[in-house]
């Protein structure tokens, strides 16, 4: 996630429903939990998934995630 500027806290706490493949030419991220600037709490955004990211996070889900049972622990 770093490819598109996620911040690890951020990326912890995305869900496959804030992927949105249709948007831009590549998708977008909806970060719902992020992080606000100079104290004033945490902000939402659209992140684009640039410099491959969208190849790397469908590997993940089709591939990697895929091979694990819905019990995240």
């Amino acid at each position: 996630m770093s490819q598109v500027g996620l911040r690890a806290s951020e990326a912890c706490k995305l869900d496959l429903v804030d992927i949105k493949w249709e948007l831009g030419g590549f998708g977008k991220l909806h970060v719902r939990h992020g992080k606000g600037a100079r104290g004033s709490g945490p902000r939402e955004r659209m992140v684009p998934l640039i410099n491959g990211a969208d190849r790397t996070l469908r590997w993940f889900i089709e591939d990697v995630w895929g091979q694990f049972d819905d019990d995240h622990t």
